[in-house]
């Protein structure tokens, strides 16, 4: 999974500069792509550092969590009568 400094943003709540900074300052392994207007920097989860990686993951577990909540309401399972 490849993930760009804005989507790397709203998992640690920083802004894409604090993501482009940090990844520089720690030297986080990245790949180019090109993108309009120019390339962009895009990060391999699996080579992220572990409190990164642990991020991305409980936020799609919340994601998830939160997806089987709404289904179970519309479906109607888990209602009190």
């Amino acid at each position: 999974m490849l993930l760009d400094a804005r989507a790397l943003s709203q998992v640690l709540k920083i802004s894409e500069r604090a993501v482009r900074m940090r990844a520089a300052a720690e030297n986080w392994p990245c790949q180019t792509k090109p993108v309009r207007g120019g390339r962009a920097k895009v990060f391999a989860l699996a080579r992220l550092p572990a409190w990164v990686r642990e991020a991305v993951l409980a936020r799609q577990l919340a994601a998830v969590g939160a997806e089987e909540a709404g289904l179970r309401r519309a479906d109607g399972e888990g209602e009190v009568a």
